[in-house]
């Protein structure tokens, strides 16, 4: 991590009191007269000119340094006479960052990396050690599956969780942190406890009815396509294979419920029993059985969803004559090519 170097005087003056415009900074590594170089920015890209020259109102410019603790400094005025030398500037932990302050001030610790169940945090200004004082906010990059962890500034991985409600804590659920999303965290020293989680009231895998042709932002129509097993991590953790297995490798099918009523399954029920979770049936009605008997005369005149087929040579009362039934429910009913309730078709849509 990089250094800043606080200049000892914030304005250099002579010793008669005279701005000191002119003055100078040498660097070198500790103990040497090797020149080293300070830098512009905390990304230590752009150096600054070697010496470091006040301007005409005594001031430096910011220097960054990658270690202090291997850093000699001098001071000269403006015709190279020395003012002051220190050698090192610091040692080892010497400088203050917000890792130093309790409590460390809520802030910003940056954007994760890693895995969906193992993140990875290289926090902004970094921490040597965990804290329970310690209050984080931070990006998600993906979101995550059951049980994840998060290291953060390369220590030990501790569980990411959430409160309950009921005064205890629990793991994430799936989805709990999605992309792109903020964060804020605590550390209660044993874990990081996110109190902002996305997903309290969006189980990944739940299923709703929508009301609009496009489904909204976190759920995909449940229209059976093969999706990625990386992207959709979270919801592969869930449904799995279920209800395809995709090209058998990167993908797995979610459901299709286009044109389908959900029915709750059986699970050991004796209604609908004997059916497996997922399947599906195509639409039936419960058979219905009859006989008529008797002589044709004493067929009565033939009504509702009856009628005298053409064979029917009398008047409904003649006797041995071949008669024909036929039966068509639509003439007292609603038909179609299949049994249905009264309906309206909106769209299924699965959280991921």
């Amino acid at each position: 991590m990089a250094q800043i170097f606080i200049e000892p005087l914030a304005r250099v003056f002579t010793n008669t009191g005279a701005v000191g415009a002119g003055y100078k900074y040498y660097f070198y590594t500790t103990g040497t007269t090797t020149p080293i170089s300070s830098y512009t920015t905390p990304a230590l890209t752009i150096a600054n000119p070697w010496p470091v020259v006040a301007d005409a109102n005594g001031r430096f410019p910011i220097a960054w340094f990658s270690d202090l603790a291997t850093t000699k400094i001098i001071l000269t005025d403006a015709n190279d006479v020395v003012i002051e030398t220190v050698d090192p500037v610091g040692t080892t932990g010497s400088t203050t960052s917000l890792n130093d302050l309790d409590v460390r001030p809520t802030s910003y610790w940056g954007l994760t990396t890693g895995t969906t169940s193992a993140y990875v945090l290289d926090a902004n200004t970094s921490i040597s050690t965990y804290s329970n004082v310690q209050t984080i906010i931070f990006q998600s990059h993906i979101a995550n599956i059951a049980n994840p962890t998060i290291a953060i500034s390369g220590l030990a991985a501790l569980n990411l969780k959430r409160y309950t409600g009921q005064g205890t804590k629990t793991s994430l659920a799936p989805g709990d942190l999605q992309a792109t999303q903020r964060y804020l965290a605590i550390c209660d020293g044993i874990d990081i406890v996110v109190l902002n989680p996305t997903s309290s009231s969006q189980i990944i895998g739940s299923i709703i009815t929508w009301c609009a042709d496009i489904a909204p932002n976190g759920y995909l129509e449940c229209n059976g396509s093969a999706i990625s097993r990386t992207t959709y991590a979270a919801l592969f953790s869930i449904i799995g294979t279920t209800f395809g297995i995709g090209d058998g490798s990167t993908t797995f099918n979610i459901p299709d419920l286009r044109g389908y009523f959900v029915r709750g399954w059986s699970n050991g029920s004796s209604v609908d029993s004997g059916r497996s979770f997922a399947s599906t049936q195509t639409d039936a009605l419960q058979n219905i059985t009859g006989i008529i008997g008797g002589l044709t005369n004493s067929i009565a005149a033939a009504s509702g969803a009856f009628a005298y087929g053409s064979t029917y040579g009398g008047n409904g009362q003649q006797a041995q004559a071949n008669v024909r039934l036929d039966f068509d429910a639509s003439r007292v009913a609603r038909t179609s090519t299949e049994t249905r309730p009264t309906n309206l078709a909106l769209m299924y849509c699965i959280k991921y």
